[in-house]
């Protein structure tokens, strides 16, 4: 038997139990390693199901020569990623490899880490360069249809190259109405993060009673996010509480230890009697 830790995949710190199936174990369930290893000279057959994500699922068998098949199951399967505790060497059977292990398989991207305002205001000036670039198409092409007509007169003095050319009439607007694009809203923003970052690190009601560390503000990008929680929500303990676990109180043989209340002391004394010993946490 061995365990492995599968922290990676799921989170858990916990061992899990790993061991040979119980039709496998003829063959490869040695006490030692050589015993072990004369099992990979016998005609194995391994019936595996197509790769999918789900770590809690695994559905194969195995067919020794011409015998009946084995199931194979999660207990039976170390996945790549894992750890292995407790226990010094396994010997198994690579079934799936590079992109069909269960590790690629659950990994994605890493999202990029923005607020609702900076998604806003780059919404914003996209559809101002959208704007821009719209009004310049339209200006260079009246441009050039009015320029094919009135390119005889003797009072436009423009070079006859450059004067139908529509591409350089659409950069020659760009350069001149591109003053409609805030660059300046980008700094602006920026200043107003920084001093955001400096009212969190100022902050004297977030300050650390024990340790007496102020708040740290790490990122810039997600400060202004923080007026706009309304729900928080945490799956484990420790995130949000300090993970102090402590003693508050024992009953040994009717004799309660421990700090309680009046109301918790007459409760438990009433339910403590010899020989059924009563525990209070």
């Amino acid at each position: 038997e061995a365990f492995i830790e599968t922290m990676n995949l799921d989170g858990e710190t916990n061992l899990k139990p790993r061991n040979v199936a119980v039709g496998l174990r003829p063959v490869f369930g040695g006490a030692t390693e050589d015993e072990a290893l004369r099992g990979w000279t016998q005609d194995v057959t391994f019936n595996l199901e197509p790769a999918h994500v789900n770590v809690e699922e695994v559905s194969c068998s195995a067919q020794i020569g011409q015998g009946s098949q084995c199931p194979i199951s999660l207990p039976n399967t170390v996945f790549r990623g894992c750890t292995l505790r407790n226990t010094q060497c396994i010997l198994a059977v690579v079934a799936y490899v590079g992109a069909q292990t269960k590790i690629r398989l659950n990994a994605s991207e890493a999202p990029t880490k923005s607020s609702n305002l900076s998604r806003y205001l780059n919404r914003c000036v996209a559809a101002i360069l959208t704007g821009l670039l719209v009004v310049c198409l339209y200006c260079a092409t009246n441009r050039v249809f009015w320029f094919n007509r009135h390119s005889n007169l003797w009072y436009v003095d423009v070079d006859e190259e450059d004067a139908g050319t529509f591409v350089i009439a659409v950069l020659q607007y760009m350069v001149t109405l591109y003053h409609v694009v805030p660059i300046s809203l980008y700094v602006c923003f920026e200043i107003c993060k920084l001093a955001l970052c400096g009212r969190i690190v100022t902050d004297t009601t977030m300050t650390d009673q024990e340790t007496g560390q102020m708040a740290v503000a790490r990122c810039s990008d997600i400060v202004e996010e923080l007026g706009q929680v309304d729900f928080v929500f945490s799956d484990k303990t420790g995130t949000l509480t300090c993970n102090v676990m402590e003693l508050h109180s024992v009953s040994i043989g009717g004799q309660i230890y421990g700090g309680l209340t009046n109301g918790g002391m007459k409760s438990l004394r009433g339910e403590a009697t010899e020989g059924s010993p009563v525990f209070a946490f």
